[in-house]
């Protein structure tokens, strides 16, 4: 089984608990995508070992996989959402020595902005919270939100028969 089959192999493993557990389904997703980085990362220095790479060529192969995987980490984080990209905030202040600086480089983005959810998403999150259609709920829903950030994102609203809100909507708050 290829490093890719892993992971998938451990987000299916978490089938029934996903099911039942919106927190539980993203944790298994996070240990699903990130479980080919580590098993890669440690085929890479056991394959340098093996071939009698000196350290320089063993720090080469290893910023080459930094490089590429800390943008697909990123990818992950942001997919998630919520509590991974306000750990990917905290990861983008370490200095080097805990983090290599391919992900601090690459996380740094999110300390100033999270990409907003589509729209199709925050009204699938609002109907399924009040249990109505998003027109039975409002005359009118500015499709870009006023603001995006880790834990919600905030549309500018009108209210059926009211006057304007300011609708927050995040699936796991």
């Amino acid at each position: 089984m290829g490093v890719v089959g892993i992971g998938g192999a451990a987000a299916c493993a978490c089938g029934i608990g996903a099911a039942t557990s919106p927190g539980f389904r993203r944790s298994c997703q996070f240990w699903g995508a990130v479980a080919p980085f580590v098993l890669e990362h440690n085929q890479i220095k056991l394959r340098a070992r093996i071939e009698g790479c000196d350290a320089q060529e063993l720090e080469r192969r290893l910023s080459e996989f930094h490089q590429r995987t800390a943008t697909q980490a990123v990818a992950v984080i942001l997919r998630l959402g919520g509590i991974y990209v306000k750990i990917g905030q905290f990861a983008s202040t370490m200095g080097n020595g805990i983090l290599q600086d391919a992900y601090i480089t690459a996380l740094r983005p999110l300390q100033d902005g999270v990409p907003p959810r589509p729209l199709s998403e925050v009204s699938a999150i609002i109907e399924a919270s009040v249990g109505l259609p998003m027109a039975d709920l409002f005359e009118s829903f500015d499709e870009l939100p006023v603001g995006a950030a880790s834990i919600a994102q905030v549309h500018r609203a009108r209210l059926a028969g009211s006057g304007e809100v300011h609708m927050n909507s995040h699936p796991y708050v």
